[in-house]
């Protein structure tokens, strides 16, 4: 009987699959990619599984991940033979709460959201990783207005600073960190404003509505 983890697994192969092929040194196995994908077919039907339920936090607007992951689960599920469905969070606490319950089958979560939800339920594991921009990390980023009053770290005790969601790594975790390095405590000498996505709390910024925001290095 197929399992979650030997899913996971077989969704690892795939994803792999879209990447340029691995030097011949660098191969591993002697089985092919063909035969994984025909015997995690053959296991998926044996299992009476029809769909794959692949869960996203929404940290950018939903049409924009619907059309960002829609080509690849579409690949996905050619490969596999049955349909992947795309889940997008109404929040990240909404998509860790959905991992842990098993509502969907495979979440891709963000590193703090990840270690959260871990945690509460240990059977969670980690298969993959995203490669963004060619890389497999990415950093954070404060921005301000080159016409607002922010100039430092220190200008921002305070004022109204957009954070994405208070599970967000790299939208409130990493600049956390860094205002805490600068004595600033990120929720009682600032005002925080909690936004949801990236692209929301950039939007924000750009129109006034908070003096400075965190998001991801990508925004």
């Amino acid at each position: 009987m197929i399992t979650r983890a030997s899913m996971a697994s077989l969704l690892l192969v795939l994803l792999l699959g879209c990447a340029p092929p691995a030097p011949p040194e660098a191969a591993v196995s002697e089985v092919s990619e063909e035969q994984i994908v025909a015997e995690g077919r053959a296991a998926l039907r044996a299992a009476g599984i029809d769909i794959i339920r692949f869960g996203v936090t929404p940290y950018i607007a939903r049409q924009e991940l619907i059309d960002s992951y829609g080509p690849l689960l579409d690949h996905l599920g050619d490969r596999l033979g049955l349909p992947l469905e795309l889940v997008v969070g109404d929040s990240y606490e909404d998509m860790e709460q959905r991992a842990i319950d098993g509502r969907v089958d495979v979440a891709n979560l963000p590193p703090y959201a990840y270690v959260r939800a871990s945690r509460r339920a240990p059977g969670l594991k980690a298969f993959a990783t995203h490669i963004a921009n060619g890389s497999l990390s990415y950093g954070s980023y404060i921005i301000a207005r080159d016409d607002g009053p922010v100039r430092q770290l220190s200008d921002l005790r305070g004022e109204r600073v957009g954070y994405v969601d208070l599970h967000s790594t790299s939208g409130f975790l990493f600049p956390a960190e860094r205002l805490l390095e600068e004595g600033l405590h990120p929720l009682r000498d600032l005002e925080p404003v909690w936004l949801g996505g990236h692209d929301t709390v950039y939007d924000a910024v750009v129109a006034g509505d908070v003096v400075a925001g965190a998001l991801y290095a990508g925004g």
